[in-house]
């Protein structure tokens, strides 16, 4: 943990990870903004999925009743990083009124130097939000 947020550093690649409320018709969803570059000067490949190289599963808690779900990986893709940074961004798509909680889980699905060295991250970060009156704040935290 940094005073700007949470910085991930796995085999050379820093990740910084973001969550923004996003109201819609009267329920809150997140937007995941997860900033990324190298540091040990090398390329690492990422595998993505269609929705990008996140792989999310989200438990949401309407007072007492959890509903759970994953990513399914699908049209896979790879995606070079480099020094040069870069954004991946996902907008949820599941939402909660006030009263309710969600988790998120993140991880990715798969970092490596090239192919053959690719492995998933399955524990990257977490974020959990309980939806107020107004607002829903977002809090990014390590996995547990």
């Amino acid at each position: 943990m940094t005073p700007e947020g949470l910085v991930i550093d796995v085999e050379g690649v820093e990740l910084e990870p973001k969550a923004e409320p996003i109201k819609i018709h009267g329920a809150w969803t997140v937007k995941i903004t997860v900033h990324a570059r190298t540091t040990d000067d090398k390329p690492h490949q990422l595998l993505a999925s269609a929705e990008g190289p996140l792989m999310i599963a989200t438990e949401v808690d309407r007072g007492g009743k959890k509903d759970r779900a994953g990513d399914e990986r699908k049209d896979e893709s790879e995606k070079t990083l480099s020094s040069d940074p870069v954004d991946f961004e996902r907008k949820l798509k599941v939402s909660i009124t006030k009263g309710q909680s969600l988790s998120v889980f993140v991880g990715l699905w798969g970092l490596g130097h090239d192919e053959k060295d690719r492995r998933p991250v399955k524990k990257l970060f977490s974020i959990k939000m309980v939806a107020g009156e107004k607002t829903a704040i977002p809090v990014v935290s390590p996995p547990e």
